[in-house]
């Protein structure tokens, strides 16, 4: 282990650097976390959402495990406008968007505008939502944020206007990776970053 940082604040580092190198908003990084002795000190594996679930798991696993607001959980999927799906690591293969080396908020503009057509996987069976034959897809907990009333108006706003997400994914995203940390509940009032408040 480096004696000047964490390998835990190395990988969030390189996290918020890339972000804004693709970009996407500046998130100001706080050092301090600690690495832990072995696996046995880390959460289970599997905790991650399963993408083929729909709104009722994506609210189990954000709001009611985590403690994230509505709001804060699809600011956090819109990530997913960057990266791709790969068949090694998930039941899909694919982008979200066109620009997948792009931090912009075209995930929900497509989601929204976009003619998605239910589909079934021809490699394994799993559901997917594609336009036509275009390489894009969206997995059922993303069409979650367009199907469900209250995620909906939220993928609108941001769909509408990028500053406004760019402002909402940097806090939300800050609280996701400073949780456990021992000064995030000075955080917990969020929107202290900059002045900066949720909706702004």
């Amino acid at each position: 282990m480096n004696p000047c940082i964490s390998y835990a604040d190395l990988w969030i580092l390189a996290a918020y650097t890339s972000i804004e190198a693709m970009g996407g908003p500046h998130i100001e990084f706080h050092a301090g976390r600690t690495d832990a002795d072995s696996n046995k000190q880390c959460p289970p594996n599997g905790r991650l959402p399963d993408g083929s679930k729909g709104a009722a798991h994506v609210r189990q696993v954000f709001v009611e495990r985590m403690g994230l607001t509505e709001r804060e959980t699809v600011a956090l999927i819109g990530a997913h406008t960057v990266g791709a799906c790969h068949y090694s690591r998930s039941a899909w293969n694919g982008p979200w968007d066109p620009t997948p080396a792009k931090f912009d908020n075209g995930f929900y503009t497509l989601l929204l505008n976009g003619a998605w057509e239910k589909q079934t996987d021809p490699h394994n069976g799993a559901e997917v939502y594609k336009i036509g034959d275009q390489p894009w897809i969206m997995m059922p907990t993303d069409m979650a944020l367009k199907t469900d009333p209250s995620f909906l108006k939220y993928s609108q706003q941001y769909a509408a206007n990028q500053t406004l997400w760019f402002n909402d994914f940097a806090l939300a995203f800050k609280k996701l990776t400073e949780f456990g940390c021992p000064w995030h509940d000075a955080f917990v009032g969020i929107g202290k970053t900059n002045g900066l408040r949720f909706g702004q």
